[in-house]
């Protein structure tokens, strides 16, 4: 008996060099029964043909979901929004939305202050909820730097891929946290001024920005956040943060990798790039809330042992001290 082939969609696309070193990256799926071991397929799904024109083709069964990174190379004649507006970011009813400014300005006037300070169980919980939807956001702007710069190389797209895994790793740790601290998702405002910092055009802009900039950032904000835990004698708390940390080390490296591969030869791009780095840095100085100062003694300790691990020059650790009282934020 033979056996009955699958039917195919009425979509084809030309097969071109992009496709075959794809190919060579990621070898054919193994050969269904029902295909016969002459057909040599490319992707999952799709075999072979002849076009009427002559030129070889792909097809895909009807209702085969391709990997992302096959959607990468056959879809690329489809649009996305670039980039997507903070209100437009995908959340369940309970996340409530606020500009930062005007979180602070309703703190002020109820006589708080406006960035919590640590110096109480509900200011570490408004802390690690602001980081939590922090690192939602992370997750949503790697995720776009997936998908924004196809003409970048290969494994620039990979490790954008992987700090998709991390931040979405980051986001269940921190969940599991506010269950710990006695909070959940949607208690406090999500502020967007991440979102709205990660959205450069230009990749080196992105890396520097969001990868050395908002993410030496989190270094600050977590490795005093474990020095915290320590002290109030909170093992879960300390212990995760300290994880995390570790994987933000690692994501502000990859930013400084790729800062110097994707402007190398071009030294205007470089400085454009490093400018948009330090347009952030100034904005999250928070009016002199991050500076440099003991963990007990400020809101966000500039944490200059683990910026040096993470690479950061000495001339860049003392460029973002002295620019400690300049902020646009609030």
């Amino acid at each position: 008996m033979q056996p009955t082939a699958r039917p195919f969609n009425a979509s084809c696309r030309t097969i071109s060099r992009m496709d075959l070193q794809f190919e060579r990256r990621c070898p054919a799926a193994p050969e269904p029964p029902d295909q016969g071991s002459e057909t040599r397929r490319l992707y999952r799904g799709g075999a072979p043909r002849q076009s009427s024109c002559g030129r070889r083709e792909v097809c895909h069964p009807a209702g085969v979901r391709l990997h992302c990174t096959e959607q990468r190379f056959i879809r690329r004649e489809a649009s996305m929004d670039r980039p997507i507006a903070y209100d437009k970011l995908a959340r369940e009813d309970r996340f409530v939305r606020m500009r930062a400014r005007e979180v602070a300005e309703l703190k002020v006037s109820q006589g708080l202050p406006p960035f919590p300070d640590l110096s109480s169980a509900e200011s570490i919980k408004e802390r690690v909820h602001g980081i939590m939807v922090g690192e939602l956001q992370a997750m949503e702007g790697a995720g776009r730097s997936v998908c924004d710069f196809p003409d970048a190389p290969w494994e620039f797209t990979m490790d954008m891929a992987r700090q998709v895994w991390d931040e979405s790793r980051h986001v269940e740790i921190y969940l599991r946290l506010l269950d710990h601290l006695g909070g959940y998702a949607g208690e406090f405002p999500e502020t967007t001024i991440l979102w709205r910092c990660a959205c450069a055009e230009d990749a080196a802009a992105r890396v520097a920005g969001v990868n050395r900039g908002l993410e030496g950032l989190a270094c600050d904000v977590f490795n005093q956040l474990v020095h915290i835990a320590r002290k109030i004698g909170d093992p879960v708390l300390e212990r995760a943060v300290d994880f995390v940390l570790a994987d933000e080390i690692t994501h502000v490296r990859m930013g400084s990798k790729w800062l110097t591969k994707l402007t190398e030869g071009d030294a205007e791009r470089r400085r454009r790039a490093i400018e948009f780095q330090e347009n952030i840095d100034e904005r999250f100085n928070l009016g002199g809330v991050r500076r440099e100062g003991d963990h007990d003694a400020v809101s966000i300790s500039i944490a200059t042992d683990v910026r040096r691990l993470a690479g950061f020059t000495e001339e860049e650790i003392e460029r973002l001290i002295k620019t400690t009282q300049r902020s646009q934020v609030y």
